[in-house]
């Protein structure tokens, strides 16, 4: 005679589990435990396989990669066979992305991945996008430093002077160059925008500059040369005159005359707006 291994009733001889009817049922019932959606974590049905409430199944099977190459797949059939739809969409990321939430979150990202730098970094030496960012991070660092110094900077630096002496050297020499053409431009009269010819400007600037009339007008590269060239562009320009009437002028092509201009605005010394302002000094006070 056989008996139950849990309650030790006696069994018949054909039983096959070792158990009595009550517990051998529910040994066959396994014992499952609640299922929770891997998103909210509410509790799931028993029968549910993929682990995801039905608000959040949609999203969790976007994620797959096979399910989104597919999406991608249809948008582009899609976008080749519907004119309107492309429109549809590039209208709705217009929109989308002049929201400021959506401006600020992409700013922040940028900021906090460093987007900028990675580009960069995947750029190959000697590539013009590694060029101009070597030359945007100069132009930040040398801010303080006047754009015809820093040559002279960066030749201290190489020649192992610390970087506070170097910038006390430059500032100094900065400023000795404002107080010598202060002196110098002590001795030139103003000059009313009006009453000035054209003559007149182009001798007192070569003055100013400490050069000939000749070499403004010539094809000298030096530095001061050019920058009182500059200089005469821009008194020129500021009197009227359009581009093709100051390279008459200066004898040189307008194309050229555009370009001195942006260089004026963008990097003239203090020396070349002293000059400059002098021409004005009378008609503004006027």
């Amino acid at each position: 005679m056989s008996f139950c291994a849990t309650c030790f009733k006696p069994i018949g001889t054909r039983n096959r589990t070792g158990m009595c009817r009550q517990h051998a049922a529910s040994l066959q019932r396994k014992i499952r435990e609640p299922k929770h959606c891997a998103t909210c974590g509410d509790e799931l049905g028993r029968n549910n396989k993929h682990g995801y409430c039905r608000r959040h199944l949609a999203a969790a099977i976007m994620q797959r990669p096979n399910v989104r190459e597919k999406q991608r797949e249809g948008v582009r059939r899609k976008i080749a066979a519907d004119p309107v739809y492309l429109e549809s969409l590039r209208k709705r990321a217009a929109e989308h992305a002049r929201k400021p939430e959506t401006m600020e979150q992409r700013t922040r990202y940028f900021r906090e991945n460093r987007v900028w730098e990675l580009g960069t970094a995947a750029q190959p030496a000697g590539s013009e996008a590694r060029k101009r960012a070597g030359r945007t991070i100069s132009a930040k660092r040398l801010a303080w430093c006047p754009p015809y110094l820093r040559k002279q900077y960066l030749t201290l630096i190489r020649n192992h002077y610390g970087q506070e002496e170097a910038r006390r050297i430059v500032l100094d020499q900065e400023a000795a160059d404002i107080e010598r053409m202060r002196r110098k431009m002590g001795e030139i009269r103003p000059i009313s925008i009006k009453a000035a010819t054209h003559a007149e400007v182009l001798r007192e600037i070569a003055a100013a500059f400490d050069v000939d009339v000749s070499d403004i007008t010539g094809t000298s590269r030096k530095r001061h040369i050019v920058e009182a060239r500059r200089t005469a562009m821009y008194v020129l320009r500021r009197r009227g005159n359009s581009m093709p009437q100051i390279g008459n002028i200066l004898r040189v092509d307008h194309s050229s005359v555009s370009h001195g201009l942006d260089r004026f605005e963008d990097a003239a010394t203090d020396e070349m707006h002293v000059v400059a302002g002098r021409f004005f000094e009378e008609a503004e006070a006027a």
